[in-house]
């Protein structure tokens, strides 16, 4: 089991950044995970892994919201160690 890692990852709510999700909790890992659809991610993402998941509704245009999702994972979790970052949404993040 991978309980201490935490991974951060963007635009999580389809395609290879969701397999990557499910993959990484199924593996053990601990991940937080950003969309702009929240109630389809829920539905996306197991229930099985409740308190290794957390899922965060953030609009990637404001960095108000980035740095919240941010804030919120280090709170949570305690750390953030690898990030896969959609880089077309959140190029402006520094």
């Amino acid at each position: 089991m991978n309980a201490g890692k935490v991974w951060f990852i963007t635009g999580t709510s389809k395609g290879l950044r969701l397999t990557l999700v499910r993959n990484l909790l199924d593996e053990g890992y601990r991940v937080a995970v950003t969309t702009n659809n929240l109630n389809s991610l829920k539905t996306l993402v197991s229930d099985l892994h409740k308190g290794r998941c957390l899922p965060l509704l953030v609009n990637a245009r404001d960095k108000a919201s980035q740095g919240r999702a941010l804030l919120e994972t280090i709170n949570y979790f305690g750390q953030i160690d690898e990030v896969v970052n959609d880089a077309r949404l959140w190029k402006n993040m520094r």
